[in-house]
């Protein structure tokens, strides 16, 4: 990323409490970091690094109401190459609401994808091409995707949208349901075996959830479905399982190898519902022969990040819960072999992990609110 040509030429600013406070390309120094503010105008929401780091595309959204008390949002997609910021897209403006819930007010697209040529962005299901912003809506149709327009694509950007498009493109390593050998179970007298990742340093090992198979309720994170991280040998098909709690449930969403594989880190839940404050929720690890299962740090909410073989990036708070106001969270580096917890970010304000490119982190920055989910982005990278 051109931000290292950046950073000589653009005036400092030297911050105390957080990293707001600036304008668009200012760079921000604290003694934990150095960052470079993308947005200042609070509409952004979310954003991703190209595959080669040389530019950011993110989502700006304008919440707009009708003279009948419902809303919609329209959205702008925008790009910065570490210099200039441009707007490439405008995405139609969403279905009108009238909820009034708190939860009600999500917007309603997703964080951009890039697929591997660099030419195209994936927005919840509408496809982007950058050279002139042309869009076109995606959809499944049973193993392949379909398009509204026949846009040739590359071979390797066609096997990317297809695997985003069936939700196999969210985390690297996640193996297809085809590429299970025949020795590996599907499911036991009381469990089911599912969402197999490939561990990056042995193609002969991968991790799964383990599911209780008689129970009949909500599976998501937020439910109560007993659940347990597991290694399977794709070999010879023997499981061997890591945890063993009656109190706690695994988040699916969070669990990820190492990039050395020699690690595995998952997020223990309470079984509590969201309402309550007795809800926690806590970063472990464990090797994949089950030795070293430990909490690493607790108040682990949101995303979190292996960015080298020893450190983990994550946003630390106060338990997420509906009957308190809603608390700071930090962004933090977390040394796996030590526990050493780093701050990196400070103040009255909640910080969420966008994207991770090398030793360069996307964060988004948002008020304190609980229906609030948009912010200012920044480019922050660690002293």
């Amino acid at each position: 990323m051109r931000s290292s040509t950046l950073l000589l030429v653009l005036p400092t600013v030297l911050l105390t409490s957080s990293l707001a406070a600036a304008k668009t390309g200012t760079v921000i120094e604290t003694a934990a970091t150095h960052s470079v503010q993308l947005t200042d105008d609070g509409r952004s929401i979310s954003g991703a690094f190209s595959p080669d780091g040389s530019q950011v595309a993110y989502l700006s959204l304008v919440k707009h109401f009708t003279p009948e008390g419902a809303y919609y949002f329209s959205g702008r997609v925008r790009i910065w190459d570490g210099a200039l910021t441009r707007t490439v897209a405008v995405l139609p403006d969403s279905k009108p609401r009238t909820e009034v819930e708190r939860w009600s007010s999500s917007p309603p697209y997703g964080a951009p994808n890039w697929l591997p040529s660099s030419d195209y962005l994936l927005l919840s299901s509408n496809l982007i091409r950058l050279a002139d912003g042309a869009q076109t809506r995606i959809g499944k149709h049973k193993r392949w995707f379909v398009m509204n327009d026949a846009w040739e694509l590359p071979k390797a950007d066609a096997l990317a949208l297809n695997d985003r498009v069936h939700g196999r493109g969210w985390r690297a390593g996640k193996m297809r349901p085809d590429d299970l050998p025949a020795c590996v179970p599907r499911e036991s007298e009381d469990w089911v075996y599912g969402d197999l990742w490939r561990s990056p340093s042995d193609p002969n090992q991968a991790l799964y959830i383990g599911s209780d198979k008689h129970f009949d309720g909500c599976c998501c994170t937020l439910g109560r479905r007993k659940n347990y991280l597991g290694v399977v040998n794709l070999s010879t098909g023997k499981l061997r399982r890591l945890t063993h709690g009656s109190t706690y449930r695994i988040d699916r969403w969070r669990t990820e190898w190492s990039p050395d594989g020699k690690w595995i880190s998952y997020v223990r839940q309470s079984f509590h519902d969201i309402d309550t404050p007795l809800r926690w929720s806590h970063l472990h690890v464990v090797r994949p022969d089950g030795t070293t299962n430990r909490r690493l740090v607790r108040d682990v909410y949101g995303e979190y990040s292996w960015v080298s073989p020893t450190r983990i990036v994550a946003a630390i708070g106060r338990a997420f819960s509906c009957d308190k106001p809603p608390s700071p969270q930090q962004l933090s580096l977390v040394d796996v072999t030590t526990g050493h917890v780093r701050r990196l970010t400070k103040g009255n304000l909640q910080h969420s992990l966008c994207d991770v490119h090398g030793d360069r982190y996307l964060v988004l920055e948002r008020e304190l609110s609980w229906s609030n989910c948009i912010g200012n982005l920044y480019v922050i990278r660690p002293r």
